[in-house]
C-alpha cells in the first residue's frame, strides 16, 4: 500500500514544482522517442480499423514512465515501494516489446498476470476491498485471483479506448488529477504526489498527442497507465477505509467515486463485447465499433469526439462524488476547485 509512512507534509510549492518538472521531462523525451522510432523504423501504420491516416511514432509511454521515475529520483520526499516499480517495469518491457515486435496475446497476458499478481500479493490488503464492497462471500483464496483478473480486464479496456488522438491521455489526465486531489485531501501525500507527477507527464505527452498526433502512447503507454490508474484506485480506496476506521469520514459509499473514475473504458469494452456476441462476431478482434468510432460516424471531427468523451468521463466522476457525498453538483465542483 502506498501511504505516508514518514508523515511528511511538503510545502505547497513542492507539488507545483513536481508537476512542472515532470512536464518538462516528458516534453523533452517525446522528440527523442520519435527519433528512436525512426531509427527502428517502428511506426503505427494505418489500416482499415484505425482512424489515423499517416504512419505515426509510438511508445510514448516510455516518456511518461521516465518522467515519473526521474522526478521520483530527483524531487520525491516519499518512498514508492520496490514492488510497485518492479510491477510497472514488467509492463513497460512488455509494452515496448509489443510495440516493436508485436507480441502474441498469451505472452502479453503472462506479463500482465505477473505484474498484477506481484502488486496484489505484496502491496494490497485485498480483503478490505471485498469486505467494503459486500463481496467477502468470495472465498479468501479466490480473492487475489479475482483482483488479478479485474486488473487485466481494466488494462486491456484502457488499451481499447486508446483509439483517437488525445483520448486516452486526456482521460488519464482527468482521472489522475481527481485521484491527486482526493489523496491530498485525505492526507495520503505519496499517492497524491504520484498522481500529480503523472498529470505533469501526461500534459507533456498530450502536447505531441493532440490531433494531429506526432506520437501515440502505444501499448507501452496504455498498459502502464491502465495499471497506474488501478494502483491509484485500489490505494485510494484502502486509505479511505483506514481513515474511516479513525472516524474521520463516516460515508460508506466511496466505491462509487472509484467506479465513476474508472467507468468509461470498462463501459465501452463491455458494450462492444455484448454487441459482438449478439451479432455472433468474435468479441476479441479489433474493430471500429468502440464509442469513439460511433461518435465519429455521426459527423463529428476527432477533436469534438474527444471533448465529448472527456465531458462524459467528468460526468461519471461527478456522479460518483454526488452519490458519495450526497451533495449538489455545484458544491462538489466548488470544493474540488478550492482543493486545486
Amino acid at each position: 500500500m502506498i501511504t505516508n509512512e514518514l508523515n511528511i507534509i511538503p510545502a505547497d510549492s513542492f507539488w507545483l514544482i513536481s508537476l512542472i518538472f515532470a512536464f518538462f521531462i516528458s516534453i523533452t523525451m517525446m522528440p527523442v522517442i520519435i527519433q528512436i522510432n525512426k531509427w527502428l523504423n517502428c511506426f503505427d501504420t494505418p489500416d482499415q480499423r484505425k482512424i489515423h491516416q499517416n504512419k505515426t511514432a509510438t511508445m510514448g509511454g516510455i516518456g511518461i514512465f521516465v518522467s515519473l521515475f526521474i522526478t521520483y529520483l530527483t524531487l520525491s520526499k516519499f518512498n514508492l515501494p520496490q514492488y510497485f516499480w518492479f510491477s510497472l517495469s514488467i509492463l513497460l518491457i512488455a509494452g515496448i516489446l509489443d510495440d516493436i515486435y508485436g507480441l502474441r496475446w498469451f505472452i502479453k497476458l503472462f506479463f500482465q498476470v505477473t505484474a498484477s499478481f506481484i502488486f496484489i500479493v505484496m502491496g494490497f490488503n485485498y480483503s478490505v476491498l471485498f469486505e467494503q464492497t459486500g463481496l467477502d462471500f468470495i472465498p479468501l483464496f479466490l480473492q487475489p485471483i479475482s483482483l488479478v483478473i479485474f486488473i487485466i480486464l481494466y488494462i486491456n479496456a484502457f488499451n481499447l479506448i486508446d483509439g483517437m488522438d488525445g483520448l486516452a491521455g486526456g482521460l488519464a489526465l482527468i482521472n489522475f488529477s481527481v485521484f491527486g486531489i482526493l489523496n491530498f485531501h485525505f492526507g495520503n501525500f505519496p499517492l497524491a504526489w504520484m498522481c500529480i507527477t503523472l498529470s505533469g507527464a501526461l500534459i507533456g505527452f498530450l502536447v505531441f498527442n493532440t490531433h494531429p498526433a506526432k506520437i501515440f502512447m502505444g501499448d507501452t503507454g496504455s498498459m502502464i497507465i491502465g495499471f497506474l490508474l488501478i494502483v491509484a484506485a485500489f490505494n485510494t480506496f484502502q486509505f479511505h477505509y483506514h481513515i474511516n476506521e479513525l472516524g474521520i469520514y463516516e460515508k460508506k459509499m466511496f466505491i462509487w467515486v472509484i467506479s465513476g473514475i474508472l467507468l468509461l473504458p470498462f463501459l465501452d469494452a463491455v458494450r462492444v463485447f455484448v454487441v459482438r456476441l449478439m451479432q455472433k462476431k468474435a468479441p476479441y478482434l479489433p474493430g471500429k465499433d468502440h464509442i469513439h468510432h460511433l461518435l465519429l460516424k455521426t459527423g463529428l471531427n476527432q477533436k469534438q469526439v474527444v471533448v465529448i468523451l472527456y465531458a462524459i468521463n467528468v460526468l461519471f466522476v461527478l456522479s460518483g462524488l454526488i452519490i458519495y457525498l450526497n451533495k449538489p453538483i455545484s458544491v462538489i465542483v466548488s470544493v474540488l476547485l478550492l482543493k486545486m
